[in-house]
């Protein structure tokens, strides 16, 4: 799979060629650059609010590898080196939350699967989250609250939810179970934070696609012989998009308690054929109306990317301009800084009681700066 990162240079397109390891397209360059000629084909890629950019993957001996791009130069960092020299699947996801570095992979050890959480900029150790005999199929979603969601099957397809107030991982909450063994997962949240899945599955030759959320599990397609790796996104409405046949289909849902239409094709104007990328941005494309995380675009040429559904919306949304709510919170937490300081001078002020003219306008310049923190939150709220 390929990767998209939209910052505030432009587009970035990172992927691996056989021969030259992982390569990436820099914004506004038609020529590809080679990032880690040693790199396998396992990797994943994401950006902060600054447009930093983070890359996890394997080299050619099993070890596991950060690159990271500080906005100035491309890094690399060893963050796990393995005894084994033969370099296997990890199925990579790395997502960057509220500054920090989230990655989730899968090791093996022991005759078992590890379903591994790493914080990489908290200095703690990689977290065990699941194990299991078989390989684990997973997907990550997060919500506006910064909670990250792991789906996976485990007796039935379900999730753990890591809390981000209290910094821990619950226990596994199953939502179906289904027939057959499990071939690909993808998940989001939507606008109002809720769990949405798409999975498919393979019973002997019959390979089925199904969806999943709180209220139960659908049937979407079935009687297929090969695998249409399903994804799933919201925009006004609830999308499914899967190949087949070389196609590219579509169904759609205003509310999905009530179902999903007939499968149908998508005709984009052009006869390019889409694959299935990761689109990742600087900008929080929730606040734009976009809840996607894996979408099916096409490439006119190497540099190029075109979204499917999307594509229009994302050429609307200007990268390049800083992220204003970074700017926003730092200024509240300046004037926040500036009224504990004033807050304390009134408290010794209110010792002193002949003081009282003194702690009058002690109050009321803290007052107003109260008033004026209130109203950048709410311009805030409003972005």
């Amino acid at each position: 799979m390929k990767n998209i990162v939209y910052t505030q240079k432009g587009m970035w397109k990172f992927y691996h060629d056989e021969k030259l390891g992982l390569c990436f397209y820099e914004p506004g360059c038609t020529t590809p650059m080679i990032l880690y000629d040693k790199a396998a084909p396992d990797f994943d890629a994401d950006c902060d609010e600054k447009g930093c950019i983070y890359v996890i993957c394997q080299d050619d001996k099993n070890n596991i590898y950060l690159l990271y791009f500080d906005r100035k130069k491309w890094n690399r960092q060893c963050i796990l080196e393995s005894k084994s020299v033969v370099p296997y699947e990890k199925n990579f996801t790395l997502i960057s939350l509220n500054g920090w570095i989230n990655v989730f992979y899968t090791i093996r050890h022991a005759g078992q699967y590890l379903l591994i959480h790493h914080i990489l900029n908290n200095q703690g150790e990689p977290q065990v989250i699941e194990t299991s005999e078989h390989q684990i199929i997973y997907s990550i979603a997060s919500d506006s609250k910064n909670n990250i969601y792991c789906v996976y099957e485990k007796n039935g397809i379900g999730f753990q939810l890591y809390s981000w107030q209290k910094k821990e991982w619950q226990s596994f909450k199953t939502l179906s179970a289904l027939t057959g063994e499990l071939y690909s997962l993808q998940t989001i949240t939507d606008n109002r934070d809720a769990l949405q899945i798409v999975c498919c599955t393979r019973v002997k030759q019959d390979y089925r696609v199904y969806y999943i959320n709180a209220a139960g599990v659908q049937e979407i397609l079935s009687g297929i012989s090969v695998n249409p790796e399903p994804t799933i996104f919201y925009c006004s409405e609830y999308y499914i998009l899967f190949h087949l046949g070389g196609r590219l289909l579509q169904t759609t849902s205003k509310n999905p308690e009530e179902g999903f239409t007939k499968p149908t094709y998508y005709f984009p104007g052009s006869f390019s054929p889409h694959r299935l990328f990761k689109i990742s941005s600087v900008k929080n494309l929730r606040q734009k109306g976009i809840f996607a995380k894996y979408i099916y675009g096409s490439e006119l040429r190497g540099d190029r990317f075109e979204a499917a559904i999307i594509g229009d919306l994302i050429h609307e949304i200007d990268f390049s301009l800083p992220t204003q709510i970074t700017e926003k919170s730092n200024e509240i937490e300046e004037y926040i800084h500036e009224i504990a300081g004033f807050e304390n001078e009134v408290a010794q002020l209110e010792e002193r009681k002949n003081e009282s003219e003194d702690i009058s306008l002690l109050a009321e310049r803290m007052e107003a700066l109260e008033k004026r923190v209130y109203q950048l939150e709410q311009d805030n709220k409003k972005q």
